[in-house]
């Protein structure tokens, strides 16, 4: 049960940094991936990586362009014709445990940069996920605009 409780608690803590990954994946139209780069590439140069945390940020990066891809590949499958109620479900379901499965990926590697990154390093991340959480991304749920 502790166990479980740590795991948790762990998941709780990394879930709203994790939950802002679908940010990266806005691309550009006719451009597939061109502003996760941009965005990744903006947020190395804000943060001030160094060779010492070189390892880390690739780590984090790979698994954020790792949960864009696969997210990008979940909606194209959804586009697929399923009109029973149960599979629509169904397919739901599925699609959640693999993005959960993916998130706790990325999460234990933005830990792990996370780790390594300076006071002020670890500021300037804070203050970007809740930029990118403010603008809805992140959000459980639909975020209507006006």
């Amino acid at each position: 049960m502790n166990t479980v409780r740590k795991f948790a608690v762990a998941l709780a803590a990394a879930l709203p940094m994790t939950l802002a990954l679908p940010a990266f994946a806005q691309a550009a139209p006719g451009q597939p991936g061109a502003r996760v780069e941009h965005r990744l590439a903006d947020l190395k140069t804000k943060l001030g990586i160094s060779g010492g945390q070189e390892s880390q940020w690739q780590a984090f990066e790979a698994k954020v362009k790792e949960q864009v891809a696969s997210a990008r590949a979940a909606r194209q499958n959804a586009l697929r014709a399923v009109t029973a109620a149960p599979d629509k479900l169904a397919r739901q379901a599925e699609f959640m445990k693999q993005r959960g499965a993916g998130l706790e990926a990325a999460a234990g590697a933005l830990r792990d940069l996370y780790a390594v990154l300076s006071t002020a390093q670890r500021e300037t991340i804070d203050q970007h996920y809740a930029q990118l959480e403010s603008r809805g991304h992140g959000r459980p749920g639909p975020v209507h605009r006006s």
